[in-house]
């Protein structure tokens, strides 16, 4: 694996000790394919960052890291990677954590390793459950400051939280809905990646609530539970529509 970078630094970027950066490098047996996926991730993480490496200043690490699909992980990480060069108060240095689909306990170890390792900064889309709640207590009280990006965790420690006011996107989707079909009658299909992220209910619920006052010749059908991805999707939409049809 050639690279151009110190194993300090591949070590810092990738969250792991140098003697497993070592392993990697040099592709010594017992690495699990995990771990020389991380390493590899880190790499294209500093190719990315080296005009920041040059910069003099604090650095500061900071940790992304959300469950979604692929094309919204991709604008994350290209408006990440496009605004922090422009911040003169120090060198930002970005370490992404992207899964499609995270189960509760993988949430909560990121979170745990992330508290291990050490961080300036959480920027976290997870679930909003108990157990990555306490993760994210943990983080904060280890002096990690967390805010929650468009998928707030309300009763976590969170330093804020950047999205959308849910209530007033649904009612205006809704609007916009409305004011657009012009046919009597039909069928609105809607859709919620997973139920744990707060805010998606709240504005699936004001959505239907707007549509029901101003259109009450439309109906809803919901076949939430695809995780945003086009395949699950897909099979959740004609397992409700058998349901429907039946």
């Amino acid at each position: 694996m050639t690279h151009r970078f110190s194993i300090k630094e591949i070590a810092r970027q990738a969250g792991l000790s140098t003697a497993t950066i070592d392993r990697v490098l040099n592709k010594r047996p017992n690495v699990s394919p995990q771990t020389r996926n991380r390493v590899q991730a880190a790499l294209q993480e500093l190719r990315a960052q080296e005009d920041q490496l040059t910069a003099r200043g604090r650095r500061l690490f900071i940790d992304i890291v959300a469950e979604a699909p692929s094309r919204f992980t991709n604008e994350i990480r290209t408006a990440t990677e496009t605004i922090l060069p422009t911040i003169g108060a120090g060198v930002f240095r970005p370490r992404f954590t992207f899964h499609e689909r995270f189960t509760d306990a993988d949430a909560v170890a990121v979170l745990r390793r992330i508290g291990k390792r050490g961080s300036q900064g959480v920027c976290l889309k997870a679930r909003d459950t108990a157990n990555v709640t306490e993760a994210v207590h943990q983080l904060v009280t280890a002096g990690i400051p967390v805010v929650t990006l468009v998928t707030d965790l309300p009763h976590a420690r969170r330093s804020n939280y950047i999205g959308l006011d849910n209530a007033n996107a649904g009612r205006t989707a809704a609007y916009l809905l409305a004011s657009t079909v012009r046919h009597t009658g039909g069928t609105v299909l809607t859709t919620r990646s997973q139920i744990d992220f707060h805010g998606e209910a709240e504005r699936h619920v004001h959505f239907c609530e707007t549509l029901a006052e101003k259109r009450p010749d439309l109906k809803v059908v919901d076949f939430s539970g695809g995780a945003g991805l086009s395949n699950a999707t897909a099979l959740h939409l004609s397992a409700k529509m058998d349901a429907v049809h039946d």
